[in-house]
């Protein structure tokens, strides 16, 4: 399942987003596609620049202990809240009634393209904002490649991306050098019975 929503937010907000992500963000070359290997997951079919927000170590079951301990929490508190107010805008927008596993921030350079990868089970949902700091002109690239419906769906700055967290896809870089592509990665599992609680 892929769904595009565009215009769900205000432009002032996503230029902020923008600026905090060239000013603010401390990138680091630690985000891995499709991790595998124990324990630290560090190895992939890419890597790229990123930054986690905000992380559920239960995301299977997010009820099962709600401690910190097994949570990260960016140290950046108004920029947390700002990130989970954005969540319940899409959830209320899009109507999905869900419990936040993760947001993760991603950062792409011309030749970055990333791997085929998900970011999830069935049972959850991903949203993929693209977000551009410079102004984007056609056929610079950046699309949203889904493989399951065999489309690349073209970079706008504000789209938002709905899909199954288990579908394959991979970001595209821009075409031109020197012009940062972001993304946000708000990832929810849907309430159900599969929750204890």
């Amino acid at each position: 399942m892929i769904k595009i929503h565009d215009n769900l937010f205000d432009n002032k907000f996503i230029n902020d987003l923008a600026y905090i992500m060239v000013e603010e963000i401390g990138w680091k070359a630690n985000n891995t596609a499709g991790p595998r290997r124990w324990p630290y997951g560090n190895a992939g079919p890419h890597r790229l620049l990123g930054e986690n927000i905000f992380l559920n170590y239960n995301w299977t079951d997010p009820y099962k202990n709600s401690s910190f301990i097994d949570m990260h929490i960016h140290p950046n508190k108004k920029l947390v809240s700002e990130f989970f107010s954005a969540f319940e805008h899409i959830c209320a927008s899009t109507n999905n009634d869900l419990i936040l596993n993760g947001i993760s921030l991603n950062l792409q350079f011309m030749g970055m393209d990333g791997s085929w990868h998900n970011d999830g089970n069935d049972k959850q949902v991903a949203f993929i904002l693209m977000v551009a700091y410079d102004e984007i002109r056609d056929g610079m690239g950046g699309g949203f490649a889904h493989r399951p419906s065999d489309t690349v769906v073209d970079f706008k700055n504000g789209r938002l991306i709905e899909m199954t967290a288990s579908d394959e896809h991979k970001g595209l870089s821009f075409n031109v050098p020197d012009i940062p592509r972001f993304t946000i990665k708000w990832c929810g599992i849907k309430k159900g019975p599969w929750l204890k609680g």
